[in-house]
């Protein structure tokens, strides 16, 4: 299963579910999308509003990959539980969000992990080469502890310099 997560932010981002339909189109696993307040339709792709706290955690812990928009909370559930992650942050620009502080954090992450891919805004067609890139690491190289502690000093270092 792949597990899509859009957090809480009240913005549309339908570039996101483009994104997955792109991807749907050519895998055979399930996708579900935690889409929060955004009401999206589709015969494929499952969504849910909003996942308690536990079905949460146990979406993230079942899913083979999540892709994500680019949200600490998100980001940091799956290092922790070594999970294959594509993010894909919401941009300001786009009227995704209320400014770019998801497109600063990718930015600042990029090329910091295998076990980590992003999509930047205008790059949605790279969901292919970077699900099949992330699929083919196995799981118990995912996020290994020197991957895991550069992120998590990037992710120290980069939420410091925004507060």
């Amino acid at each position: 299963m792949i597990i899509g997560i859009l957090g809480t932010c009240p913005y549309k981002y339908g570039r996101f579910i483009k994104i997955m339909e792109i991807l749907n189109e050519t895998i055979d696993d399930e996708i579900v999308i935690q889409c929060g307040s955004n009401k999206y339709d589709s015969k494929k792709i499952r969504f849910v509003e909003y996942f308690d706290r536990d079905e949460y955690g146990k979406q993230i812990k079942s899913a083979q990959c999540v892709i994500s928009h680019a949200g600490f909370g998100v980001l940091n559930d799956c290092i922790k539980y070594k999970k294959r992650l594509i993010i894909c942050p919401r941009s300001k620009k786009l009227n995704e969000h209320s400014d770019d502080h998801q497109i600063d954090l990718a930015s600042n992450l990029i090329n910091k992990s295998q076990s980590l891919k992003i999509i930047m805004p205008g790059e949605e067609r790279k969901i292919i080469e970077y699900y099949n890139e992330v699929m083919l690491k196995p799981f118990d190289a995912i996020f290994d502890s020197l991957e895991k502690n550069r992120l998590i000093r990037s992710i120290k270092s980069y939420m410091k310099n925004v507060l």
